[in-house]
C-alpha cells in the first residue's frame, strides 16, 4: 500500500494497522485532554540529489535548541531502531527549513503500552490539518499508521483538529454527533448552457455553511461575532475547460499569508507558491455574512485577489482556471462556454481566538449538459 497523501507521494512506504476496541476512542479524549510539544519536524530531502525522492530521502530534525537531524533509512534498522535513523553532523544547507512537511509528537499514550507492551510507537504525524497515529513498523521497517475505519488504508484521525504555535500542539476532539450536513442537487442554465450540479456539506462548530445552491447566504455564524486567529483550508481540484485539464490539491494557510499548489496542467507539473497579504487575526460579525464569505471563499484566489502580493506559479496555471479575466473572475470557472465538468472538494480548518476548533467541509461536482 502506497503512502498516504500527507506524505506526498514519496517512494516512503507506509501501511496501516487495525486497533482493537476501544483504542480509537480512547486516543481521541487522550489527545484532547492535554497539550503536547512538538518533539520534531519532518522533510522531504534529496540527499543524492538525483531529482528523485526516495525511501530514505526524508529528514527529523528535533524541535529543541539542539536541532539535531537524522536520515530516514540512512542506516541498517534494528530491533531497537524500526526505521534506521542515523544521525548527521549537520542540517544540509539548502534545506528549506520554513516548509516542513509535518510534525512528529510523542504523545506517550497509556494504551499503547497496555495493548503492544511498549510506548516506543506512541507518536502522532500531523500535516496540512490532519492527524496519523503510528501503530508501529512491518517487517520491510515501514511506518504503519492507524486503519481507523478497517478499510486496510492508512487514515486520518476522524473529527480531530488541531491548534499549534509550532512549539505546542492542542488537539481539538469535536464528536460524530456534531457534524451537520447538507445536500443539494440540480440542473440550471447560465449564459445559455446547462449544468448539472451537486454540493455535499458538513460542518463542525461555530462556522456554518449552507449548501443550498439557491441561497441568498452560504455562510453564517452560530454566535455573534468571532474572532478568528488562522484558517487552514485544502483544496482538491479536477477541472476540465475545453482540453485544458487541472488537478491537484492546494494548501492555504493564511496566517502566513501563503498557499502551495500542486498538481499537473494538461499533463505539465505545477509545484508553486502564491503569496498574499494575511487578514487574520480578524473578528467576524453574523450581521455581516459578506465579509466573512470574502475570507473564507474568496482569500487566495490569484492575481484577482486584492490581497495578492506575488506568486512563483506559471502564467499558463491562472489561464486553466479563467483568472486572466479579473472582471469576470468569480464566475468565470463554471458559466464560459468551454466549460465541461468539475470536482472540487474544500476543507477549511479555523481556529478562533479562544483556541476552540471550526471544520466546514464542501464537496462540489459541475458537469456540463
Amino acid at each position: 500500500m502506497r503512502t498516504p497523501l500527507f506524505l506526498f507521494g514519496s517512494a516512503v512506504l507506509a501501511f496501516a494497522m487495525s486497533a482493537p476496541p476501544g483504542y480509537v476512542q480512547g486516543l481521541k479524549n487522550y489527545l484532547a485532554s492535554k497539550e503536547f510539544s512538538i518533539n520534531g519536524l519532518f522533510y522531504m530531502y534529496d540527499f543524492n540529489h538525483n531529482g528523485k525522492i526516495e525511501r530514505n530521502d526524508w529528514l527529523y530534525i528535533t524541535n529543541d535548541s539542539n536541532h539535531r537531524a537524522y536520515q530516514l533509512m540512512g542506516k541498517p534498522p534494528t530491533a531497537t531502531d524500526a526505521f534506521g535513523w542515523l544521525p548527521l553532523s549537520s542540517i544540509p544547507a539548502d534545506l528549506d527549513r520554513n516548509k516542513p512537511s509535518g510534525y512528529f509528537v510523542f504523545i506517550n499514550f497509556p494504551k499503547d503500552k497496555e495493548f503492544y507492551g511498549t510506548n516506543a510507537f506512541s507518536w502522532v504525524y500531523v500535516s496540512s490539518g490532519k492527524t496519523y497515529k503510528l501503530m508501529g513498523a512491518d517487517a520491510n521497517h515501514n511506518f504503519d499508521y492507524l486503519d481507523e475505519n478497517g478499510d486496510g488504508q492508512a487514515d486520518p484521525l476522524s473529527n480531530v483538529s488541531y491548534t499549534t504555535d509550532g512549539k505546542v500542539i492542542t488537539f481539538i476532539y469535536a464528536t460524530q454527533d456534531q457534524k451537520i450536513s447538507c445536500e443539494d442537487e440540480q440542473s440550471f442554465s447560465q449564459q445559455g448552457i446547462s449544468f448539472y450540479m451537486k454540493i455535499r456539506s458538513w460542518f463542525i462548530g461555530n462556522i456554518i455553511y449552507n449548501c443550498k445552491y439557491n441561497s441568498e447566504k452560504h455562510w453564517d455564524l452560530k454566535p455573534a461575532t468571532i474572532t478568528i486567529k488562522n484558517i487552514q483550508k485544502s483544496e482538491q481540484f479536477d477541472i476540465t475547460l475545453d482540453s485544458d485539464k487541472t488537478k491537484g490539491i492546494s494548501i492555504y494557510d493564511y496566517a502566513k499569508g501563503e498557499v502551495h499548489i500542486q498538481g499537473t496542467y494538461n499533463g505539465q507539473k505545477i509545484d508553486c507558491y502564491e503569496y498574499y497579504r494575511s487578514i487574520v487575526p480578524v473578528t467576524v460579525s453574523r450581521d455581516n455574512i459578506t465579509q466573512l464569505e470574502k475570507i473564507m471563499e474568496n482569500w487566495g484566489s490569484g492575481p484577482c485577489d486584492p490581497d495578492f502580493i506575488r506568486t512563483t506559479c506559471p502564467h499558463n496555471y491562472y489561464q486553466s482556471f479563467g483568472s486572466n479575466d479579473c472582471s469576470n473572475h468569480d464566475n468565470s470557472k463554471f458559466t464560459t462556454a468551454n466549460f465541461i465538468d468539475a470536482h472540487i472538494i474544500t476543507d477549511w480548518e479555523v481556529t478562533e481566538s479562544s483556541g476552540k476548533g471550526d471544520k466546514v467541509h464542501k464537496d462540489e461536482v459541475y458537469k456540463k449538459q
